[in-house]
C-alpha cells in the first residue's frame, strides 16, 4: 500500500465516523396511568395522570384527549407535578359520552430526550372496541447524534492544543512560530466546529423537544425558559468567554493564568453536557454527573493530545520527550476513562444480560473493546520508544488516533441510545420482632418499585397467632437523609391493616416504620430498611 492510498483509506474511516447510522432512542418509560391502559371506567376521570420511572422535565409536556372520531376532548394545561416529577397530568372534561378514549401523550425525560406514546381507555357503557395502543417511541434525530460527534472532536482538538502546549512543551522555552501557527489553525478548527454544533443545537433540540413543530420567536423564548434552554445559554456564554481568552492567549499575555482560565471554562462547557444526558435519570445524579464529566474530560486529553501531537510541528530536539511525557498523561487518562466508564455501565446497564441483548450494551462492549485496543497500542508506542530510541511509526499512530475517534463516535451514540429497561421488582416481605420483643410484625410492600405502593402489616404474637384488636395503625414512611411522611393503615376482613396508593418517589433505601397502638395505649412497632428499585 502506498502513503497515499493509505491516507485516503484513513480519511475514509475518518468520514465513517461522523455519519453514524444508527437511529438512537429515550430513556423513560411509562410505568402506569390512570385510567390505566385498556381499562373500562363507569365516568370519565377529573384528571389524566400518567406516571413515569424517572423524572420528566417540565420542558413542553402534552397530553391530548380524543374520541374515538378524532374529536378532541377539552382539557387543561398538561404540567408535571411541583410534588413528583414522575407525575404528569391534564385535567379533562368529565361529561362526555360513553365512548373510546385515547389520551396520547408527549413529555422529554430527565436525560433530555422526548418520548410519547398512546393509551386507550371505555367510559361507560359502548360497543366501541378498545384500540391496540401505539408503542412508545422515541424522537430523536440521528442530527443529534452527528452534532454530539462533531461537538466531541473539537472538544478533544481545544483541550489537545492547551494541553500540549501549556504542559507537555517545556515551560521555559519560547513556542517555535511554525508550531504556534499550526496550534492556531488547530484551535481555529476546534472553535469554530464546537460554535456550529452549539449554534445548530438550538433549532435542533427546540424542535426535536416540541416534537417537530415550527420554530417561532414566541417558541424560541418559551425555549430559554425551560431548564435545557438555561443550559443552551449557559453553554453558549461559555464558548464567547473562551473565544476571547484563545484571543489573549495567542497574543502571548500569558503562559499560566489565560491558558489556565481557558482550560477552566472549556471544562464549564464539558460539565454542561454532563448535566444534559443519562446522569440525569440517576438516583444518585451527583455521583452520575461526576463520572460522565470525568469520562469526557479523559477522553478528550487522551484522544486530543494524540491529535495535536501529530498536526503541530514539534521541533526535533522535544518530538521523543514530549510524546513520553504524553505516554504518562495518556496512562492516567485511561485509567479515570475505565473506572468513570464503568461506573456509568453499572448505572445503565442494570443487569448483566443487557450488555448483551440490547442496543445499549451491545453499542458499550464495542467501545469497550476499541478503549482497550487503543490502549494496548499506546502501551506498544510507549515500550518503542523506550526499547528502541526511535520516532514512532506514523501508521500506527494514525492507526491509534482512528480508535480514539471511533471511541468518541461511540460515545455520541450512547449518550442518544435508550438504555435497558429496569429489571421486574420483586415484592417486599418480612417478618421482625418488634422493638421490645413482645411480638412479630409482618411488613409486605407491593410492588416495591418507584411509583404507588401497597402497604400491608400483620401482627403476630410470638407464638404466631394473630393480633389485630388496635386502636390504630400507622406508616412511616421516610427515605434515608430525607423527608418523612405517615400514613394511617385501615383493617381490612383478613385482619391485615392496609394503606394503599403511597407513592415512592426515588429509587433509594427507605426506612418504612410500622406502629401499633393497642387499646392499653401499648405500643408495637420496628422499622425495617427497604431498597426501592426503578
Amino acid at each position: 500500500m502506498t502513503f497515499n492510498r493509505f491516507w485516503q483509506g484513513f480519511l475514509f474511516f475518518f468520514l465513517l465516523i461522523l455519519f453514524p447510522t444508527t437511529h438512537v432512542e429515550a430513556h423513560a418509560y411509562l410505568q402506569s396511568s390512570t385510567p390505566t391502559d385498556g381499562s373500562s371506567v363507569a365516568k370519565m376521570p377529573a384528571e389524566i395522570v400518567l406516571t413515569y420511572n424517572e423524572t420528566i422535565k417540565s420542558d413542553f409536556p402534552l397530553i391530548t384527549v380524543t374520541n374515538s372520531k378524532g374529536e378532541r376532548i377539552s382539557t387543561g394545561k398538561t404540567h408535571v407535578s411541583a410534588e413528583n416529577d414522575h407525575v404528569v397530568s391534564v385535567q379533562v372534561d368529565s361529561e362526555v359520552k360513553p365512548d373510546v378514549y385515547a389520551a396520547e401523550w408527549r413529555v422529554v425525560s430527565a436525560d433530555g430526550h422526548p418520548i410519547s406514546g398512546i393509551i386507550s381507555f371505555k367510559v361507560g357503557k359502548t360497543n366501541q372496541e378498545i384500540p391496540k395502543t401505539t408503542a412508545e417511541a422515541s424522537h430523536s434525530e440521528i442530527i443529534s447524534t452527528i452534532l454530539k460527534d462533531f461537538l466531541y472532536i473539537s472538544f478533544s482538538i481545544v483541550l489537545g492544543v492547551l494541553f500540549v502546549l501549556y504542559v507537555l512543551f517545556p515551560q521555559k522555552k519560547t513556542f517555535p512560530e511554525k508550531m504556534l501557527k499550526r496550534a492556531k489553525t488547530l484551535t481555529s478548527i476546534g472553535m469554530g466546529m464546537m460554535g456550529g454544533v452549539i449554534a445548530l443545537f438550538l433549532p435542533v433540540q427546540i424542535k426535536t423537544m416540541t416534537f417537530g413543530q415550527s420554530l417561532t420567536p414566541k417558541l424560541v423564548f418559551t425555549f430559554f425558559e425551560t431548564n435545557t434552554g438555561r443550559l443552551w445559554l449557559v453553554q453558549f456564554v461559555l464558548w464567547l468567554v473562551l473565544v476571547a481568552l484563545f484571543f489573549f492567549l495567542f497574543k502571548g499575555k500569558s503562559r499560566i493564568l489565560i491558558p489556565l482560565l481557558a482550560t477552566l471554562t472549556l471544562l464549564g462547557i464539558f460539565m454542561t453536557k454532563a448535566l444534559s444526558g443519562h446522569s440525569q435519570a440517576q438516583a444518585d445524579r451527583i455521583v452520575a454527573t461526576t463520572a460522565d464529566f470525568l469520562h469526557l474530560t479523559s477522553a478528550s486529553l487522551w484522544v486530543g493530545g494524540m491529535i495535536v501531537l501529530v498536526a503541530i510541528s514539534i521541533p526535533k530536539q522535544e518530538v521523543r520527550a514530549m510524546w513520553n511525557r504524553f505516554a504518562i498523561y495518556a496512562m492516567g487518562a485511561f485509567l479515570v476513562l475505565i473506572l468513570s466508564g464503568l461506573l456509568m455501565s453499572v448505572m445503565n446497564i442494570g443487569q448483566m444480560k443487557n450488555l448483551f441483548q440490547t442496543a445499549y450494551g451491545i453499542t458499550l462492549l464495542i467501545k469497550i473493546g476499541l478503549v482497550i485496543l487503543m490502549a494496548l497500542i499506546g502501551l506498544g508506542h510507549y515500550l518503542y520508544l523506550k526499547n528502541t530510541q526511535k520516532q514512532i511509526p506514523v501508521k500506527t499512530i494514525l492507526v491509534e488516533m482512528l480508535l480514539g475517534l471511533l471511541i468518541l463516535s461511540a460515545a455520541s451514540l450512547l449518550s442518544d441510545t435508550k438504555t435497558p429497561p429496569p429489571a421486574p421488582s420483586k415484592p417486599f416481605s418480612e417478618v421482625r420482632a418488634d422493638k421490645k420483643d413482645q411480638a412479630k410484625i409482618r411488613l409486605q410492600i407491593t410492588p416495591a418499585k418507584v411509583g404507588e405502593n401497597t402497604f400491608i402489616a400483620r401482627f403476630l404474637t410470638k407464638e404466631g397467632s394473630e393480633i389485630s384488636a388496635f386502636q390504630q395503625v400507622t406508616f412511616r414512611v421516610q427515605r434515608v437523609n430525607g423527608s418523612m411522611h405517615e400514613f394511617r393503615g385501615e383493617r381490612t376482613t383478613s385482619g391485615d391493616y392496609v394503606a394503599n396508593g403511597l407513592y415512592l418517589n426515588q429509587a433509594s433505601k427507605w426506612e418504612i416504620t410500622v406502629r401499633a397502638l393497642t387499646e392499653n395505649f401499648e405500643t408495637i412497632e420496628q422499622t425495617f430498611t427497604v431498597q426501592i428499585k426503578e
